[in-house]
């Protein structure tokens, strides 16, 4: 939302659903009115009309649809400043509204195991004044699917709470004015205080809250403070990567490839380095040292030698050349890094640093040098925590490379310590499908088959191998490796 769109952004975006809906003659006659009459102060009028616009953003919003958020970023935008101009008029007092919804069995169990949790919406939430006009919606009768159950979410808003995403009624500005319909900016955050059925009727009480009560916070603050108020295609395309949405973030990186002008030394040097390390993430190490040298040529001209972003290029070429087994140059590089961030005072030279000790000892475990990996590993361990939240990602990756080089020494109870450390950060830090987690899995069920306990080894080799078909090509080794060690217990325990 904090992204400057485009001149062409409405246009891209009409395009898009032209495509969609040229074979519904209504829903084109409703585009053509919203191509040629939309206007910013009648964002609302048209989300809370019944047409295309509600159902396609509703439905990016809800699978994270980035390329097609990217389009209706103006949209977005329009509507937050409408809703923060109504809010600005209206009462400071609480306010009670609900919501009537059918659910499915599976989410409501989800939902009465989050009482006391924070939940967000990626949607925006639409709620009414009036509970008896909430009840008559969601009828009087139940589904006729039994998995199907009637909900009724009360929730309680506070306006003069700081530092909540912005809500409002919206009745005035609404397609249907007679519904009093108050409406929640997407990514709003509740606390889930009470679930309970009464007339076969489920009642979930939720709380908005502000953005620092949400359970991660420490994790959340650390992400973002050094985040500017400005969001481009840059910043966009890295959250995606860190995301490990590689196959959107390349998209986004080319583009604004295609968008910068040839002296914006620093935004090309970024996009080089964010390509490089897509490619890494795919397996792809030559092309990764390719954008990764492109990325050093451009800032050797415009920085010192001992610039931390030039030590950040070099860990990344060293990483590069020990995936293409050249070793003793990966260890040069290496070198080269820790020798300039050693040099910084800034606030992640710790970080980096500790990066570069894991990366250093990850080579000395593929030279079977197990004792000097671990030194390594212990340093950057000890580093990270001095700096880094309880829940940073990298303090997982560490606990599972400790983990693998036990696992190597045959020290399997400890190795699994680590791993099981590995895996409580990564699922409380990362989206569940990110392949970190798969490689966690993966290991897991290595020590399970060492130790001759093929029924867990199963268990946690399937759960990597669901994560790695969906984020990895079929040709990835790691891919290639899981399904080997899928199949290598499945015909163990056919033998048993």
């Amino acid at each position: 939302m904090r992204m400057p769109s485009s001149s062409n952004d409405n246009n891209e975006l009409i395009d898009v659903c032209k495509k969609d809906y040229q074979n519904n003659s209504l829903q084109r006659n409703i585009l053509d009115e919203f191509e040629n009459t939309y206007c910013s102060d009648k964002a609302i009028w048209w989300y809370t009309r019944e047409s295309f616009l509600y159902r396609i953003l509703n439905k990016a919003l809800r699978v994270q649809n980035i390329d097609l958020l990217f389009l209706f970023r103006f949209f977005i935008r329009d509507i937050y400043q409408q809703i923060e101009k109504l809010k600005s008029t209206q009462s400071k007092q609480s306010i009670r509204v609900y919501r009537g919804q059918l659910l499915a069995n599976d989410e409501l169990a989800v939902l009465a195991d989050s009482v006391g949790r924070i939940i967000s919406m990626n949607s925006f939430l639409s709620a009414s004044h009036d509970q008896n006009y909430v009840l008559f919606i969601l009828g009087d009768s139940d589904p006729v699917n039994d998995y199907l159950k009637r909900v009724i979410f009360q929730i309680d808003a506070d306006p003069s709470i700081e530092n909540i995403k912005p809500f409002a009624d919206v009745s005035q500005e609404s397609y249907f004015r007679e519904e009093q319909e108050v409406l929640f900016m997407a990514g709003s955050i509740f606390r889930l205080t009470e679930i309970k059925e009464v007339n076969r009727i489920w009642t979930i009480r939720l709380v908005l809250c502000r953005e620092e009560e949400n359970d991660l916070r420490a994790l959340y603050a650390h992400m973002t403070k050094k985040k500017t108020s400005t969001i481009t295609l840059l910043t966009l395309g890295s959250a995606l990567s860190e995301s490990g949405k590689f196959n959107q973030a390349e998209r986004f990186f080319q583009k604004m490839l295609q968008e910068l002008p040839s002296n914006d030394y620093s935004s090309l040097a970024e996009s080089y380095q964010g390509l490089a390390i897509i490619f890494a993430e795919r397996g792809d190490y030559e092309m990764s040292l390719v954008w990764n040298q492109k990325a050093l040529e451009l800032l050797r001209q415009k920085l010192s030698p001992d610039h931390s972003d030039i030590g950040f290029i070099h860990n990344n070429i060293g990483i590069a050349y020990w995936k293409t087994n050249q070793l003793e140059s990966a260890l040069e590089s290496l070198t080269k890094a820790v020798t300039i961030f050693e040099k910084t005072d800034d606030e992640d030279r710790h970080h980096r640093i500790a990066a570069c000790y894991t990366n250093m000892a990850l080579i000395r475990r593929h030279q079977k040098r197990y004792e000097e990996a671990l030194e390594y590993l212990y340093k950057s361990l000890a580093l990270n925590e001095q700096v880094l939240p309880s829940d940073h990602h990298s303090l997982a990756e560490t606990h599972t490379n400790i983990g693998s080089v036990y696992k190597y020494l045959g020290l399997f109870d400890i190795a699994l310590e680590h791993f099981n450390r590995s895996l409580s950060i990564s699922l409380r830090s990362l989206p569940h499908e990110h392949r970190n987690i798969a490689i966690i899995y993966c290991n897991i069920g290595i020590i399970y088959e060492a130790i001759d306990d093929f029924n867990l080894a199963l268990l946690y080799y399937e759960k990597a191998s669901v994560i790695f078909h969906k984020t990895l090509p079929a040709h990835h080794s790691q891919v290639i490796s899981c399904d080997r060690s899928l199949q290598r217990v499945k015909s163990q325990l056919s033998k048993n």
